[in-house]
């Protein structure tokens, strides 16, 4: 580190000028510094060329984009030193000019930093006077520039410069100390050695000068230094300046006279006071800055925090709604604003939940969204200027035709992004974890956990007063709903500081979930009960609507009957009077009122008439309704125009101009919003899904999910490298896409594509050479474009679903009423209605047998545990074991007076338990066939299992213990034994009670879409000989008759 600096104040006067030298000054000056600074060349070559190429960088300002990964070329003279003094010159210049403008766009910072200026008058009369001092000069203007605009250097960096570019002038005139007339002594070797010495602090300061300027473009990201040259230990290095310097001082006492000694003890003394003026200005002003620039890194680190949160802005979703649903009448929704239970919601602080619930069509919506208008409002006029708020608002609105708003962890993002965006501060909750996950925080498995902790550590933030969080439609949100309405119970009483307002349907287990009580803390607004005001709201909304029908502007007669039929027939419900009046502005509508006396009023009703005006119409325009229909349908989000023409298979038919065309010929079903088509309402896609299913998906929902995955393989192909024509790297966030988009029609096949192979997988399995062939050819173009469209980490879970989906087996003709691992993992046998047995290799999945005997369907099957036999039990009472291997039948066993539900085998294989219709379970000799022992339990078994000694047999109802029978029945413990495979879901993996979801230790890990929810399941866990870990495969059986094998591999997710 520099020595301690003189505690007297700044000296006054002015800043000291270079002596004007004759020509055989300069020559000296210039003599020793270019021997200084060829020598260093020789020494530290690549040093130097860095450090040249990082001038010819500023020679050329043309050249400036070339911060790449490409290196800059070395323009520098290398062996004439006219031009190379020439081209040092021009830097100088150059370099004094743009520290002069860095300055002034920095005016506070350089009213502290006005030494700089100084230094800067010096260089400049310097290199006016003697051009050979550009050679030395030219490092030291570089330095200024760092003052000038410091950056995050090291402090024995910063304090090094300020150091050395305080003293250039002594140093420079320290060639006076071999000038001839200096000199006391003639001898020779003395001016030799000081010489040597003179030289050899040159080349140490040039050196320190060129590493400082290489490690101040390295931190500007100058990728063109690479990993070249070491730049640091900044302290060692200034001391070895420092200890040149004393080394000349000690050889000029020998050498020089009096008056040079006092000259350059003068020069010493200006420089100390330079440095004195000059360091404390710039490590305030660098202190500043450093501050300046951390807040500015906090800042991009937070914006960066919500883009990779943001899947969705709450706030747009409200206004495209709205302009869906054709605005918001106050006339029909602000009744709600003064309904007693909405004042009393929100007046009382004991109320703390409003559960505003109804039929389909109601309005619901609408009601939440003049809520959230008018709460809005009000903190509007609460919120003083420049300040931020301590009530806030947040709200979702729930979309189950939409993947991203449909599930519960897209709804805490929703409402963490508002909560953020009124409250910045807010922040600091996601970053403590958001720093160390990254984007991963809010996508995988655990992803609604932890957003469920920083959503409530940020509803009990002191800053806050007052939180309002509104969700529409929970029965529309259909991943994880019974966590989020957990979470919803959870801060309803944790934090009387937060209110909620939500609705839905009349839904089961939401009633279930928010436990309506008499404590006044929850309340319950059911539309049925103000079935008055409703009416109200829908006439209101009738009398606006029609008025808009232009065909009934001229005739105000028919257009009040028209509103009076509309008024009777509405029931209450707006989605109703929206599809009438589609139905009114169509071209064709020529009785208006015969229409609305014609239209049903039950909404499937009318959906049903929809739908066959659709068949009615030319055969070409019905088959394309009825492909954008099935693609719309089946989608995971909506689809833009372009996505909707390669997904539907129009391409080939049809123009882009067109298919707006067509949507419009399913307009009461669907709607544009900004190029993107919406069902009108979730009542619509459940029709088309359910009711209508058979016309919309003539052959199955599974081939037009096939469709979609083919269409989506063959449009990827166009993917290539560099698709968008990148010249350089940067922030995905700031990259501009290209007009026309080569992404734009593609961007839904990228990341759903997967989703929809799997879900038609049973009908692909000859596509699965496809899927490798575009995986080999195209999976890196594939990661580039999900990367450019921002859902990289969609691809993380879909492989893992891809890969975790191995085979499905095929044979049965009926449904799967069974499964069963062999105890080695080996085989799997599946029984069904059809009466057949079927035993697959687990691994292969091919058929190994086909059991018949049975007369009637087979409702279980279990192998032993020495994996030898098979025993099976079926609808006509018997039970039949069967050589595993061969598939030969040993025994049939009989003596149930009922259908035979379950089996086991003892963990010794000896005996064998059945369970009957008639509520009884039998014990057997397996080997023999004998009975054993008979009990009565009084009810139907379906699932048992041999504890490991033998003695007692585990079931639903209890363990019972074999010596003592029925009289002996004890509860299990909550977990149940290991070998309970359907009740698995305590640990492991397993399925969750309503078979949507494959779990691990109860956390959901793999959604099973609605054709893939088995109607029975086994689950076996085994050691991989491939791999250290254990392999779990689970049997899924089907009603269809499909078996189909899902293998994880390792403990458990990470």
């Amino acid at each position: 580190m520099a020595p301690p600096l003189p505690a007297s104040p700044t000296p006054t006067t002015s800043t000291p000028q270079p002596a004007s030298p004759d020509s055989t000054t300069s020559e000296l000056q210039g003599r020793l510094w270019n021997e200084a600074y060829d020598d260093l060349k020789k020494k530290e070559p690549k040093l130097v060329d860095a450090y040249e190429r990082l001038l010819s960088r500023e020679l050329s300002e043309k050249d400036s984009s070339s911060t790449g990964e490409t290196s800059q070329k070395n323009e520098i003279e290398q062996t004439d030193s006219k031009t190379r003094r020439s081209q040092m010159v021009r830097l100088v210049q150059a370099g004094l000019e743009k520290t002069e403008k860095e300055a002034a766009v920095k005016h506070d910072i350089q009213e502290k930093m006005h030494a700089v200026s100084s230094v800067k008058e010096l260089i400049d009369t310097a290199v006016k006077s003697v051009p050979e001092a550009a050679i030395a000069w030219t490092g030291a203007c570089f330095a200024l520039q760092m003052l000038a605009n410091p950056i995050s250097e090291a402090g024995a960096n910063r304090d090094g410069i300020a150091y050395v570019v305080s003293r250039m002038e002594w140093y420079w005139n320290l060639s006076n100390l071999l000038l001839e007339e200096n000199q006391i002594d003639k001898t020779a070797a003395l001016r030799g050695e000081l010489e040597k010495h003179i030289i050899d602090l040159y080349k140490k300061l040039l050196s320190y000068q060129m590493k400082s300027v290489c490690s101040y473009y390295r931190n500007r990201l100058l990728v063109v230094l690479g990993d070249m040259i070491k730049l640091d230990d900044w302290e060692n290095t200034l001391q070895s300046i420092k200890v040149a310097e004393n080394t000349i001082r000690q050889d000029s006492d020998q050498y020089n006279t009096q008056e040079i000694k006092s000259r350059l003890g003068e020069l010493v003394r200006n420089a100390e006071s330079l440095a004195a003026d000059l360091l404390p200005g710039i490590r305030q002003a660098l202190q500043e800055m450093r501050q300046e620039e951390k807040n500015e890194k906090q800042e991009e680190k937070n914006k960066e925090c919500l883009a990779d949160l943001h899947k969705t802005d709450p706030h747009d979703d409200k206004e495209r709604i709205k302009q869906t649903k054709g605005g918001l009448l106050k006339e029909s929704s602000n009744w709600i604003l003064k309904h007693e239970d909405f004042q009393r919601w929100h007046n009382n602080d004991e109320a703390r939940l409003l559960w505003i619930k109804g039929d389909p069509g109601k309005g619901k919506t609408m009601l939440l969204i003049a809520i959230v208008d008018e709460l809005e409002r009000q903190l509007g006029q609460l919120k003083q200027p420049h300040q931020q708020s301590t009530t806030v608002l947040s709200y979702f609105f729930c979309q189950g035709t939409n993947s991203d708003l449909n599930n519960a962890t897209a709804v805490l993002r929703g409402l963490i992004f508002l909560l953020i965006r009124q409250q910045p501060l807010l922040i600091s909750h996601l970053r403590e974890k958001y720093d160390h996950q990254g984007q991963g925080l809010f996508q995988g498995i655990n992803a609604f956990v932890a957003l469920s902790g920083i959503f409530g550590s940020m509803l009990r933030d002191p800053k806050l007063t007052r939180a309002y969080i509104v969700v529409d439609a929970l029965d529309e949100c259909e991943t994880n709903r019974k966590q989020l309405l957990n979470l919803i119970v959870q801060n309803i009483s944790a934090s009387p500081r937060v209110k909620w307002i939500v609705s839905s349907r009349n839904h089961v287990e939401v009633e279930q979930q928010l436990e309506l009580d008499d404590s006044g803390m929850k309340l319950s607004l059911e539309l049925t009960q103000n079935a008055k005001q409703v009416a109200y709201a829908v006439n209101a909304y009738i009398d606006s609507k029609v008025k808009e029908v232009k065909s009934l502007q001229d005739d105000d007669e028919e257009r009040d009957r028209v509103r009076d039929v509309m008024h009777q027939r509405a029931n209450g419900t707006f989605l109703w009077v929206a599809l009438i009046i589609k139905e009114l502005e169509k071209p064709d509508c020529l009785d208006a009122l015969q229409v609305v006396k014609e239209i049903p009023t039950d909404l499937y009703e009318l959906y049903k008439r929809i739908l066959n005006q659709i068949w009615q119409l030319q055969k070409s325009t019905s088959e394309f309704c009825q492909l954008v229909l099935s693609a719309v349908t089946l989608a995971y989000r909506p689809l833009s125009l372009a996505e909707l023409i390669v997904l539907s298979g129009l391409h080939q038919k049809i123009s882009i101009k067109k298919v707006r065309k067509v949507v419009e010929f399913c307009g009461s079903f669907l709607t544009i919003q900004n190029d993107y088509v919406y069902f009108i309402h979730q009542s619509v896609k459940d029709y088309l899904s359910d009711k209508a299913s058979s016309t919309i998906f003539p052959s199955g929902p599974i081939d037009v999910h096939h469709a979609i995955f083919s269409r989506s393989l063959e449009t990827m192909s166009t993917l290539r490298r560099n698709i968008y024509g990148l010249h350089h790297l940067g922030p995905i966030g700031k990259i501009k896409v290209p007009d026309p988009d080569p992404l734009a029609a593609i961007r839904y096949s990228c990341v759903h594509w997967i989703g929809h192979f799997c879900d038609a997988y049973s009908n692909s399995r000859p596509e699965v050479e496809t899927v490798g062939h575009f995986l080999r050819e195209k999976f890196l173009y594939w990661l580039e474009a999900l990367g450019l469209i921002q859902h990289m980490g969609d691809v993380i879970l879909s492989i893992t679903r891809l890969e975790s989906l191995l085979r499905t087996l095929e044979g049965h003709k009926d449904w799967v009423s069974s499964v069963a691992f062999s105890h080695d993992s080996k085989l799997l046998a599946s029984a069904s209605d059809d009466g057949a047995i079927k035993i697959w290799d687990a691994a292969t999945g091919s058929l190994q047998q086909t059991l018949e005997g049975h007369k009637s369907w087979v409702r279980s099957v279990a192998f032993s545990h020495d994996c030898k036999l098979l025993a099976s039990a079926s609808g006509n009472r018997t039970i039949k074991i069967w050589d595993a291997a061969t598939g030969s039948l040993q025994q049939t066993f009989e003596g149930h007076k009922s259908s035979v539900r379950s089996v086991a085998f003892s963990h010794d294989s000896k005996l064998l338990a059945s369970a009957s219709g008639n509520r009884t379970i039998k014990i057997w000799d397996a080997a023999t066939g004998s009975l054993q022992q008979t009990f009565d339990v009084g009810t139907i078994v379906h699932i048992m299992s041999f504890e490991n000694t033998g003695l007692y047999l585990d079931t639903e109802i209890g363990r019972i213990d074999l010596a003592a029978g029925t009289k002996r029945i004890q509860s299990l413990p909550q977990t149940p034994h290991p070998d309970q495979a359907q009740e698995a879901q305590y640990y492991g993996y397993a399925l969750s009670h309503d078979r949507s979801w494959i779990t691990w230790n109860k956390h959901n890990v793999l959604w099973l879409p609605t054709d893939y929810r088995p109607s029975t399941y086994v689950i076996s866990s085994f050691t991989s000989l491939s791999t250290p870990s254990t392999a779990t495969r689970i049997g899924l059986g089907y009603s269809s008759g499909r078996v189909v094998v899902i293998g994880f591999l390792g403990s458990g997710p990470l």
